[in-house]
């Protein structure tokens, strides 16, 4: 998280904010999300170890939307088990190959 531009880190900071709070991105556009997942974690990594346990650091707005991030998450992903039990069988095993297909 280096500050290279003001307007940059704004504009980060209202992706973040967004991404976060939106369980139904989750649900419909899994893709994007797990793209702004992974850029997500490439970017903390380069956050200093104590970045959220550091006083000056430690109360910020990341820390809440990572919690809100985790929760909508978790939702989300109760709502997808539920949605695939409810499938037809048929549409279940094209769901699974579909899936499958995207791994590789």
């Amino acid at each position: 998280l280096l500050l290279n531009s003001l307007s940059a880190f704004e504009f980060w900071k209202e992706m973040v904010f967004h991404f976060s709070s939106s369980q139904d991105l989750i649900l419909r556009r899994p893709g994007l999300f797990h793209n702004f997942l992974t850029s997500l974690r490439i970017q903390l990594s380069h956050a200093p170890k104590d970045f959220f346990t550091d006083e000056m650091t430690s109360d910020n707005f990341l820390k809440v939307s990572l919690v809100k991030l985790s929760r909508h998450l978790e939702e989300a992903l109760s709502v997808a088990k539920i949605r695939r039990r409810s499938m037809p069988r048929s549409r279940m095993d094209k769901f699974e190959l579909l899936r499958k297909r995207k791994k590789l």
